[in-house]
């Protein structure tokens, strides 16, 4: 017996594609504990101590290793799979509902609405039901569903960075936003243009290996020196 035999056959792609997503996030998480222990071990900084006045040492960064290229092309991906499941799910209610293939126009048509704006979504779903796509309207079935998940009627939301990590980085409070947002805006910057990923201090845990990786350095702090 199958894993996703209580799936549709149609949407066995689906689960492959959410498998693939969770095997990249794995790797992308391993490729960046691989990067914040450095290859020496001693984490990706480069730190010097530079006395410019008498008494005080200013810390500084010398050096810091390259993001591995790789990490960028991992999270491109498995956005690409989040996003593509969602729409594949859609299309399949929609063949499903109606019954009969559809027209290689309305195949192009058919994607997961994602609109912040009521109005906005609203003439979207009117120039798909004067395409024949009638399950997107309001009082379809699956229009109906749709609806009630775009960002201005329902209430979920993520931050793009949790918050632990944000404090830990020092930054601001990370704003929230709408999952389906959030993972639009990742498609069409990774579509349009380059996902560019950066790094910041943080700290990883390894039960494993607590010793290496409970350690931290503070960078860019002044430090008395002892005895002056």
């Amino acid at each position: 017996m199958s894993a996703v035999d209580w799936l549709p056959e149609a949407l066995h792609p689906v689960a492959m594609r959410l498998a693939r997503a969770d095997q990249l996030a794995f790797e992308l998480a391993e490729i960046a504990l691989a990067w914040s222990r450095g290859p020496d071990g001693e984490g990706p900084l480069a730190l010097r101590q530079v006395e410019r006045t008498p008494g005080y040492l200013d810390v500084e960064v010398a050096a810091i290793s390259l993001v591995p290229p790789i990490a960028a092309m991992l999270f491109s991906e498995a956005v690409h799979h989040l996003r593509s499941a969602i729409d594949n799910v859609v299309f399949y209610m929609v063949e499903k509902d109606r019954g009969e293939p559809l027209t290689d126009s309305q195949a192009r048509a058919v994607s997961m609405l994602i609109y912040e704006d009521p109005e906005a979504f609203e003439r979207k779903v009117g120039r798909l039901v004067k395409q024949g796509l009638t399950e997107f309207a309001t009082t379809a079935t699956l229009g109906k569903r749709i609806a009630s998940l775009q960002p201005f009627a329902d209430e979920a939301s993520v931050s793009a960075i949790p918050p632990a990590l944000s404090m830990l980085m020092g930054g601001p409070d990370p704003a929230s936003e709408h999952p389906l947002v959030l993972l639009r805006d990742y498609s069409n910057e990774d579509k349009h243009h380059t996902i560019r990923l950066a790094a910041g201090r943080s700290l990883v845990q390894r039960l494993d290996d607590l010793p290496r990786t409970q350690g931290h350095c503070v960078v860019g702090e002044r430090v008395r020196r002892r005895g002056v």
